[in-house]
């Protein structure tokens, strides 16, 4: 919800919570609702619980986290209104989500194919040159190439190309991402998500009902609307991690080959 994005100001002084919410309806102009009968079964009433809190320029995402927290509630979006509701009945909103997360993954690459250029202009796919250099690394004298690409000869103007001194002028898009790659990444973003977000609420941590799914460069969740804000929170710092990594990487502006020993 765009609204909570932006900024707010409170200013609360034993003010009942009843009389909170018009004053961030109006500022944020969202339909603000408290949900009662949650409030009810802890015996708690709107009117009788008080915020105590001064903030200025946050954005409201925050604001209301840290407003509701004094109280021991949170609050869900359904259909475009904030519910303000108990820690146990937000936990009953579940709902799936679907985040891209392809450029945390290399899945642009992977998609539009893996590709290597050769000293004489041959497109080579990344994963057959590695497996040729495999082939190199046990003793065999050249990688395999057609006849007419191994020993180019002083007749076509040219000098014989060796395998090693092949490999010396291959260039590889530093960008290139395997299959394998790919999925050790998915791997990865999958761990750090269970071990960093309400780590009791995914299946995975053998505690909660909650899923994580990698589908072609997506990031498929179920998981409570609490739970949400704080994964797309997570792969915000990611995704701003990665921008600032490629930025450094481009400013370098060098472009290398694989080395042998990490073949």
């Amino acid at each position: 919800m765009k609204q909570l994005e932006q900024p707010i100001t409170i200013d609360y002084t034993d003010t009942p919570f009843s009389e909170v919410v018009p004053d961030i309806e109006r500022q944020l102009e969202v339909d603000f609702f408290i949900d009662a009968r949650a409030l009810e079964e802890l015996g708690l009433s709107a009117e009788s619980m008080s915020i105590n809190m001064r903030l200025a320029n946050i954005s409201a995402n925050t604001a209301l986290e840290l407003l509701l927290d004094q109280l021991d509630l949170t609050y869900v979006i359904r259909d475009g209104i904030v519910f303000a509701t108990t820690l146990e009945e937000a936990s009953r909103f579940i709902e799936t989500r679907v985040y891209p997360v392809g450029d945390l993954l290399g899945w642009s690459t992977l998609e539009q194919g893996t590709h290597a250029t050769d000293p004489q202009g041959v497109v080579v796919n990344a994963d057959v040159l590695r497996r040729k250099l495999a082939a190199f690394v046990k003793g065999e004298d050249e990688y395999g190439l057609r006849s007419s690409e191994k020993n180019r000869g002083p007749a076509n103007g040219e000098t014989a190309v060796s395998a090693a001194d092949w490999f010396d002028r291959v260039i590889v898009d530093p960008s290139v991402v395997t299959q394998n790659a790919y999925q050790q990444r998915s791997r990865e973003l999958l761990r750090i998500i269970v071990k960093s977000v309400d780590t009791d609420s995914w299946d995975a941590s053998g505690v909660g009902s909650g899923t994580l799914e990698i589908y072609r460069g997506a990031l498929v969740a179920k998981a409570s609307n609490r739970t949400h804000r704080k994964l797309q929170k997570l792969l915000n710092e990611l995704k701003s991690i990665a921008k600032q990594s490629a930025s450094v990487g481009e400013h370098n502006g060098s472009v290398s080959g694989p080395s042998r020993s990490s073949q």
